[in-house]
C-alpha cells in the first residue's frame, strides 16, 4: 500500500507510532511505501534514524518536508491511505481532506477522528500510541477492498462532512435557536 502522512513530525502526531506499527505489519503487507508530508519537524532526525535502521521500514519511508497545497491534493488522491498517529486534535483537516478524496484513514481513536469517521465507520482507528494498535489497521486496510474502502470514504464525506450538509445543519441550528 501507499501509505500518505500529513502533519508534523512531532511528539503529539506521533509519527514513531505509526513507523512501529508499520514496521510490525511490514512483513505482512506487499512493499508498503509511506510519504511523509510536513510543516515542523523537531523529530525529524529520530524518524531518519527509526527508518534507516529497520529493515522493514529502510526505503520504504521518504520525507517529503512542506508540500504546496495542490501537491497535498495530487498525494491524497495518489494514496491508498491516510495514516496519522495524533494523541489529540482540534478538527482533523488532513482526516477530512482525505475523505473528500476517497482516500481511508489509518488513525488514532480520538474524539475528532472518531466524529469525522462515524466512529470508525469508514477507516481504521488504533488507540494512541499503541504500535500493536496501528499495525493492524494496517493490515486490515491492505487486505481490504481498496476501490470499496475508497467508495465509503468519498460517501461518507458527501453524506456527512460536504459543505451542502454542514451548511443544513448550521441552517436548522440557527433556525431553532430564533424559534426557541
Amino acid at each position: 500500500p501507499c501509505l500518505l502522512w500529513l502533519g508534523h513530525l512531532d511528539a503529539n502526531k506521533d509519527p514513531l507510532t505509526v513507523l512501529e506499527g508499520l514496521s510490525r505489519a511490514g512483513p505482512e503487507l506487499r512493499d508498503p511505501q509511506l510519504w511523509c508530508a510536513f510543516r515542523s519537524a523537531p523529530l525529524r532526525d529520530a524518524v531518519e534514524r527509526r527508518i534507516a535502521g529497520d529493515p522493514q521500514l529502510e526505503g520504504r519511508g521518504h520525507l517529503l518536508g512542506l508540500q504546496p497545497r495542490d501537491r497535498v491534493q495530487a498525494l491524497l488522491r495518489a494514496a491508498d491511505f491516510l495514516v496519522q498517529g495524533s494523541h489529540r486534535e482540534g478538527s482533523g483537516y488532513a482526516v477530512i481532506e482525505a475523505l473528500a478524496t476517497g482516500t481511508p484513514p489509518i488513525i488514532t481513536d480520538i474524539p475528532p477522528f472518531r466524529s469525522l469517521t462515524g466512529d470508525g465507520a469508514v477507516g481504521f482507528l488504533f488507540r494512541a500510541g499503541d504500535p500493536e494498535g496501528a499495525a493492524r489497521g494496517l493490515k486490515a486496510a491492505a487486505a481490504g477492498d481498496r476501490e470499496a474502502l475508497a467508495r465509503n470514504a468519498r460517501r461518507h464525506f458527501r453524506e456527512h462532512l460536504s459543505f451542502e450538509v454542514l451548511g443544513a445543519r448550521l441552517v436548522e441550528a440557527y433556525q431553532s435557536l430564533i424559534s426557541g
